[in-house]
């Protein structure tokens, strides 16, 4: 995939330079938002980004995205304390809170139909993390960075965690939100492909000049996928 140019508006979320426009399609660095160029799919991305504008009219999830979540290590307890529910197209809505403010939400896609975009965010809607519920109103010793927010769901349980929604640490909330833990230490845990090792060491040079790496973990599976007992093991 050829990048033509960087630097470009974003009707979706209103950067000014955050759009980059490759061969096949568009992509935000700032809101996330995918458009491929296909009309009918970039007119399907917008329609289910409008449906996600209205968060009370979500579906509760059903059985068959209960399983697909399982599998996730996202059982339908943690679902439920993370408020997910279904959008109108069936993608999981994922709401977002730090220090008690709502930062927004992303639609997770999980069906063949969604491969056009696998995260969407809403308009106006750009949460820059994601965090478990043990660092959402508190300051905390440390915390564990990990990709997406159901790795920080799943790593949450054992340890504090905060999903950077990508390999990226370029966005101004996620370093806010990352300088706002009061003991600046960090533990950095991301997927175990290619662009996750990758993002890995850049990110670690980054941290270094805000706070303290304790370690880098790298296992042969996500996050997510592991066990507690797994997650307790690499975390000592």
């Amino acid at each position: 995939m050829k990048t033509k140019s960087h630097g470009n508006p974003c009707d979706d979320c209103g950067s000014s330079d955050a759009l980059s426009v490759y061969d096949n399609g568009t992509y935000c660095y700032s809101c996330h938002t995918s458009h491929l160029h296909t009309r009918h799919r970039r007119l399907k991305t917008k329609a289910v980004i409008e449906s996600l504008k209205h968060l009370p009219t979500y579906r509760q999830l059903d059985t068959d995205v209960l399983q697909w979540l399982m599998v996730r290590g996202i059982d339908s307890s943690l679902a439920h304390k993370y408020e997910l529910s279904l959008a109108d197209d069936r993608r999981i809505v994922i709401p977002s809170y730090y220090y008690g403010q709502y930062l927004g939400y992303q639609g997770r896609g999980w069906l063949p139909q969604h491969d056009y975009a696998k995260y969407i965010q809403a308009k106006g809607s750009c949460p820059p993390i994601f965090a478990s519920l043990s660092c959402r109103y508190q300051p905390v010793n440390s915390v564990v960075i990990v990709e997406d927010a159901f790795s920080a769901m799943v790593v949450g349980q054992i340890h504090p965690a905060i999903a950077l929604c990508g390999t990226q640490l370029d966005h101004d909330g996620i370093k806010k939100a990352l300088i706002s833990q009061a003991s600046k230490k960090y533990i950095l845990w991301l997927d175990s492909d290619r662009a996750g090792r990758e993002a890995a060491r850049k990110i670690n040079r980054e941290l270094r000049s805000v706070g303290e790496i304790i370690s880098i973990i790298v296992t042969d599976r996500d996050p997510k996928l592991l066990t507690r007992n797994d997650i307790r093991e690499a975390l000592r």
